[in-house]
C-alpha cells in the first residue's frame, strides 16, 4: 500500500458514535435501545488521540442480562477529513451471549466481510469475574473497513470499539482515521440463514455464507444431488460452512443439502435463503474447433463467452473466482483427449478436468506454452477418458480478488478454448 495522502500529506481523523437512549438491555425480551439517528456528542479527536486501550470507559448503552441475548448494534459518529466538511460513518455489528451476562460466559461478536472471499468474522471471548471482557480485537490489513480493538467494560458497560485504519478501499490513496465508538442494540440479531456463495459444480463442494455464528450440529450436515444424499462432510472454515461430497457428483446435479439439527450460537435452527444453482449444460458443442459459436447450453459458466477466431473466449470482469463447464457429448470410439487452452493470467489460478457421466474424472496437468511469453501461447493438456461417456471438460479458476485499497485493479483473468480432440 502506498502512504499518500491527498497533497501529500496523511489524514488522521477521530469518530465518537453512541446512543440517544441509555436504557440498559436486561434479557431477550428486553426493548433495545433506540440507535440515534443523529449525534449530537461526536467530536473530533486530536491527531495525537492515544492509541492505547487500557482502560474501558463505561459507554452510554449498557447491557445487563442474566438470559441469553443477542442484538444488532449499530452508532454513528463523524470523521473529519483534511478539506471539506466532516463525513459520516456508521459501525455495524451483531453482538451474541449464548449464557447471558456472567463470569465465564461467552460473548461474540460478528459481522459480514468481502475479502477474499464472502464471509461472516466472528470475534469470541470470556467475561471476566467482574462482568468485563477485553481482546474482542479485528486487527486486518487492506483498506477500506476499520479495524478496531473491543471489549465491555465491568460490570455492565456496553461494548466500546477503539478505531483505526484506512477508510478509503477504492484507490491508493490513504485516508487514515482513529477514535472511538460505542454502538447500541439496534434491533434483533439477524435469523440464522445460509446462502450459498457459488454454483454447485461437479466437484461437489458448498459454500454456505451464514447470517449468525454457527453452533451446534455441523457433523450432521449432508449433501444431496437430485433428491438423494450422498456422502458427505462438513466443517466452518474461513467464515463459511463448507459441505463436500466424498466423490464427485455427475455434471448438471441438482444439488441440494440437508441441514440435520445445525443450530446456531443461540439454540436457533438454520434455514437455506434462496435458491442453490447447478452448473448444467442442455446442449453439446459440435464444432471442437470453436470456429463457429457453441449451441446455446453447451457452456455453462457464470460469466459471459464470446467466439472469435477460432478461440471460446470466457469474459470476465473484475478478478474474482469462476467455473465453466464445456458439453463435450459422447466422443464415440475415443479413449484419451487432448484440448488446447490459453490461459491469459497466472496459469495457477486455473485447474482442468475431465468429466465422465457418473462424476468419474481425469485431472489435466497443464503443459507449458507453445510461444514466448506464456500469455500469447496455447497450452496442451491431454489425459484418458474416465468412465462411460457422455463426457465435459471442467475448468475452475481460483484467482484472488484485488484487496481493496491495495493498488490499482487487478486486469481480468479469462480462459479460451482453442481446440479439443477425441483420440
Amino acid at each position: 500500500m502506498r502512504v499518500a495522502g491527498r497533497a501529500g500529506t496523511i489524514v488522521l481523523v477521530g469518530i465518537v458514535a453512541g446512543c440517544e437512549s441509555t436504557a440498559a438491555a436486561t434479557g431477550a425480551d428486553a426493548t433495545p435501545p433506540r440507535d440515534g439517528a443523529a449525534v449530537t456528542d461526536a467530536v473530533i479527536v486530536a491527531a495525537d488521540h492515544p492509541t492505547g486501550f487500557d482502560v474501558l470507559r463505561p459507554t452510554p448503552c449498557p447491557i445487563v442480562s442474566a438470559a441469553p441475548y443477542a442484538a444488532h448494534l449499530a452508532g454513528h459518529g463523524y470523521a473529519g477529513p483534511d478539506a471539506g466538511p466532516p463525513y459520516p460513518l456508521r459501525q455495524e455489528l451483531d453482538l451474541y451471549l449464548p449464557q447471558g451476562r456472567s463470569p465465564g460466559a461467552p460473548v461474540l461478536l460478528a459481522f459480514p466481510t468481502y475479502w477474499p472471499l464472502s464471509a461472516l468474522t466472528v470475534l469470541t471471548g470470556r467475561f471476566d469475574a467482574d462482568g468485563g471482557v477485553t481482546g474482542l480485537d479485528w486487527i486486518i490489513n487492506y483498506g477500506g473497513p476499520l479495524s478496531f480493538r473491543g471489549g465491555m467494560a465491568a460490570p455492565s458497560g456496553g461494548l466500546q470499539l477503539q478505531l483505526f485504519g484506512n477508510r478509503n478501499g477504492t484507490s491508493d490513496t490513504v485516508e487514515l482515521v482513529v477514535g472511538e465508538a460505542s454502538p447500541c442494540p439496534a434491533g434483533d440479531a439477524p435469523a440464522p440463514t445460509l446462502t450459498a456463495t457459488a454454483v454447485a459444480t461437479p466437484h461437489g463442494v458448498l459454500r454456505l455464507l451464514p447470517s449468525a455464528p454457527v453452533g451446534d450440529g455441523v457433523a450432521g450436515v449432508r449433501l444431496t444431488a437430485d433428491g438423494s444424499p450422498v456422502a458427505s462432510t462438513a466443517v466452518v472454515v474461513d467464515g463459511a460452512l463448507v459441505v463436500t461430497a466424498a466423490s464427485w457428483l455427475r455434471p448438471g446435479a441438482s444439488v441440494g443439502v440437508d441441514l440435520g439439527a445445525l443450530r446456531d450460537v443461540m439454540g436457533r435452527a438454520f434455514t437455506l435463503s434462496g435458491t442453490l444453482r447447478t452448473l448444467a449444460t442442455t446442449a453439446v458443442v459440435t464444432d471442437l474447433e470453436f470456429t463457429a459459436a457453441p449451441p446455446a447450453g453447451a457452456v455453462a459458466t457464470e460469466l459471459a463467452t464470446a467466439t472469435a477466431d477460432g478461440l471460446l473466449s470466457v469474459v470476465t470482469g473484475p478478478r474474482a473466482p469462476y467455473r465453466v463447464l464445456v458439453a463435450l457429448g459422447a466422443l464415440t470410439g475415443a479413449t484419451r483427449l487432448r484440448a488446447s487452452l490459453r490461459f491469459r493470467c497466472s496459469v495457477e489460478d486455473f485447474a482442468v478436468w475431465i468429466v465422465a457421466a457418473d462424476g468419474a474424472n481425469t485431472p489435466l496437468p497443464i503443459g507449458p506454452a507453445t510461444a514466448t511469453p506464456d500469455l500469447t501461447g496455447a497450452r496442451e493438456l491431454a489425459g484418458p477418458l474416465p468412465g462411460t461417456g457422455p463426457w465435459w471438460l471442467y475448468v475452475e479458476n481460483r484467482s484472488t480478488p484485488e484487496r481493496p485499497g491495495w493498488r490499482g485493479p487487478l486486469s481480468a483473468c479469462p480462459v479460451q478454448f482453442d481446440r479439443v480432440v477425441a483420440e
